[in-house]
């Protein structure tokens, strides 16, 4: 199906110009024989010397094509943009727009998936309990550790879901490339949205629920056991344990 697409984008008038050069010409359709073999590295730079040669859109929009077969979400992006700019009145706007809405949301989910660091605190020397009256050690606040174990699994849990979803939205988007009719293009479109935009809710919250937990585990051995202190790349807990 691949194939066909290429060849009805060089036939469709409104779609794009065609490629006038005939250089240009030889070296899109040598491109077009690597996409058909899934050799998209090659293809693209087929595709990339042939617009070095005419300025055509559809040259403009294979190398988008050929970025996204390869997973690169915001050179696919540019590239479809730069398609629309060259063909305004093209024919297949609403799917490239599409196209761009489902790896815009894989682009904006791809840094909430890296993992969530807490920094350890700078080394200090460890208090001893605080006596109090009658010679009994301060406990601190007996809820706040089951509580902080409790959000911090909560949110881990989260983060799972999120990773869960962030896959799923993977498959939706690799089922949308796939997808030969328009019917099944905005299906796969409309999910892949869904699942990536879940699953950056997910791994936000998450994230706050862990940051929760941390900060109320911190916090159990009492007041002043801890303290937020400016550090080079913002601010930092500091405290004993």
């Amino acid at each position: 199906m691949r194939s066909l697409a290429l060849l009805l984008l060089l036939a469709a008038p409104g779609w794009a110009q065609p490629i006038d050069r005939p250089q240009a010409q030889a070296l899109f359709q040598k491109g077009a024989e690597a996409f058909r073999a899934e050799h998209f590295e090659e293809a693209l730079r087929y595709f990339e010397a042939a617009r070095t040669l005419d300025p055509a859109p559809v040259l403009t929009y294979n190398i988008a094509r050929a970025h996204e077969e390869m997973g690169q979400a915001q050179a696919a992006i540019d590239a479809y943009r730069a398609y629309l700019q060259a063909a305004p009145d093209a024919e297949d706007r609403a799917d490239v727009e599409r196209r761009i809405r489902v790896m815009r949301a894989i682009v904006d989910r791809q840094p909430a998936e890296s993992a969530v660091v807490v920094a350890p605190p700078a080394a200090e020397p460890v208090a001893p309990p605080v006596a109090q009256a009658g010679g009994a050690v301060d406990a601190g606040r007996p809820w706040q550790r089951p509580v902080a174990y409790g959000l911090a699994g909560l949110g881990v849990a989260v983060i799972g879901v999120g990773a869960w979803l962030g896959v799923q939205a993977d498959d939706d988007a690799a089922a949308h490339r796939r997808a030969t009719t328009g019917a099944a293009r905005e299906t796969t479109a409309d999910d892949a949205e869904s699942a990536a935009l879940q699953a950056n809710i997910s791994f936000g919250v998450g994230a706050a629920l862990v940051a929760g937990g941390v900060v109320l585990w911190l916090l159990d051995d009492g007041p002043g056991a801890t303290a937020l202190v400016p550090t080079v790349d913002g601010v930092g807990i500091r405290g004993t344990f």
